[in-house]
C-alpha cells in the first residue's frame, strides 16, 4: 500500500459520514488530511467526537482556521467561538515530532473568508503542534 497520500476534502458536511465509515487501516495510509469540517457547532459530541479521536489517534492536527462565512457560531463560556465550519490540516503522527506550541490561530498569515466580517478568534487550539 501507498502510505504517503494526501486526503483534501471540501464535501459541504458529508465529510463526517466519510470519516465515520473510513477503516483506520485506511486512513493512517495518508500522510496529510486537509479538510473542511462542517456543521461543527450543530454537530452533537456525541456523533462528533468519536471520529475526531479516531482521526486524532493517527494525525495531529497543525493548522486550524475558523471559516467567518457561517451565520451562526456557539459562543462558549470561556469567551471563545466554536464555529460553524473550520479548516483544519493533520499530518501523520508517525512522520514528525511534535513540540508544545503557544500558537493563536488565526495567525497573521490568515485572512477571513468574508472580507466584511471579522476572523474567528480560535486561541490555542491544539497544546500539542
Amino acid at each position: 500500500t501507498d502510505d504517503k497520500l494526501i486526503l483534501k476534502m471540501d464535501i459541504e458536511g458529508y465529510e463526517w459520514e466519510v470519516f465515520k465509515r473510513i477503516d483506520f487501516s485506511t486512513l493512517k495510509q495518508f500522510r496529510q488530511i486537509v479538510c473542511e469540517l462542517h456543521f461543527l457547532a450543530d454537530l452533537s459530541f456525541i456523533y462528533a467526537l468519536p471520529i475526531l479521536r479516531k482521526i486524532n489517534r493517527s494525525h495531529q492536527i497543525v493548522y486550524i482556521h475558523a471559516n467567518n462565512a457561517a451565520p451562526e457560531n456557539i459562543a462558549l463560556e470561556n469567551g471563545k467561538i466554536l464555529p460553524m465550519y473550520v479548516e483544519a490540516c493533520y499530518l501523520r503522527k508517525e512522520d514528525y515530532t511534535f513540540i508544545k506550541s503557544n500558537r493563536e490561530f488565526p495567525t497573521e498569515l490568515d485572512s477571513p473568508n468574508i472580507k466584511e466580517k471579522d476572523d474567528i478568534f480560535l486561541g490555542k487550539w491544539n497544546e500539542r503542534i
